[in-house]
């Protein structure tokens, strides 16, 4: 199975909130909390108590969008990109 690409998921993501729900939308954030539920447990990221599934898709649609040289990477990275990138987790005194 070919990975998806930034490129990709940049395309499916680019009109989600923009318009009325479609299938792509559905892909989209289906993509974004697929990734976010196999890395959560690891603490490359930590989200605020409430955070929503959608707040967390438009945090990666955006950084797509500023990341264009980065597009051809594979998109499961990218997602944890964003999420590192917007949610860092505080260090703990004994870091």
């Amino acid at each position: 199975m070919e990975n998806v690409s930034g490129a990709l998921l940049k395309k499916i993501c680019t009109s989600y909130i923009d318009r009325p729900a479609s299938t792509s939308d559905g892909m989209c954030i289906g993509y974004v909390v697929g990734v976010m539920s196999v890395v959560v447990y690891t603490n490359y990221f930590c989200l605020p108590g409430k955070s929503t599934h959608s707040q967390a898709t438009l945090v990666v649609k955006k950084y797509l969008s500023g990341h264009p040289e980065k597009l051809h990477l594979d998109a499961d990275g990218l997602v944890l990109e964003a999420l590192i990138e917007a949610f860092p987790c505080s260090s703990s005194p004994t870091d």
